[in-house]
């Protein structure tokens, strides 16, 4: 019964894996099957189809969350600049190709669109209301514009992920967002900006946006095999 479970255990994170490197025709039960050390009809058994197999392994990854340097909002340091060190983590975090694949993935199954759906709704209000109480600290403190908190964090979180998912989207998983970092964190946070804000806004471009978001593969993807992923009818920008 142990074997089982943890051959079970082993097909999910397999299978989040694939979800990630591959497009979802590619994905096969079998191939799962073999590197968990499993039956496919023991996956069958208990996934019911491929989708249930995927949709379990979205359920799994989703509860382990993303990795900690994706949401630095408990970092030492001014309100302002955790706020700005977690829409830099999450700007790079959305132009990875493991990312960008899984969210086209999610767009080619139905199943996963409603899994994925119910599943990160309350992930996503959790982190609205994190930067929230954190956007709330920073106007406390004159750094930024007496707005509402909860309609700053949905500015700040939407503008991380806009442009850096539609490239990958519309022009290709690999294709590199146009605006270096330091131009796209200056254009989410200038407009709400006091003066004395414009000063951390400065140092922080400094000294953390000095490199380019999605201008090679991420490490774990590095090692997937090379597959034309544009998305049909488009075409890649150079």
């Amino acid at each position: 019964m142990g074997n089982k479970a943890a051959a079970l255990d082993a097909a999910l994170e397999i299978t989040a894996r694939a979800f990630t490197r591959e497009p979802f025709d590619s994905i096969r039960v079998a191939d799962i099957a073999r590197e968990a050390r499993c039956s496919m009809s023991t996956l069958y058994e208990v996934y019911g189809s491929k989708q249930g197999l995927i949709v379990a392994a979205m359920a799994h990854a989703v509860a382990q969350g993303p990795p900690s340097e994706t949401v630095p909002l408990h970092q030492i340091g001014s309100p302002l600049h955790r706020l700005m060190a977690t829409m830099e983590a999450h700007g790079r975090f959305m132009t990875l190709r493991t990312t960008r694949m899984a969210f086209m993935n999610t767009i080619n199954s139905p199943a996963a669109v409603i899994s994925a759906r119910d599943l990160l709704h309350g992930k996503v209000e959790r982190m609205l209301a994190g930067l929230a109480g954190v956007v709330e600290e920073a106007i406390e403190q004159g750094q930024l514009r007496p707005l509402p908190p909860a309609m700053v964090a949905e500015l700040l979180l939407s503008c991380s992920a806009w442009r850096t998912m539609l490239f990958g989207l519309v022009f290709g998983i690999d294709q590199p967002v146009a605006k270096p970092p330091a131009e796209m964190i200056r254009l989410m946070f200038l407009p709400l900006m006091t003066p004395a804000g414009e000063a951390v806004l400065d140092e922080f471009i400094a000294t953390r946006c000095t490199d380019a978001w999605a201008t090679v593969p991420d490490t774990a993807a590095a090692t997937a095999p090379s597959r034309d992923t544009t998305a049909p009818g488009t075409r890649r920008v150079a």
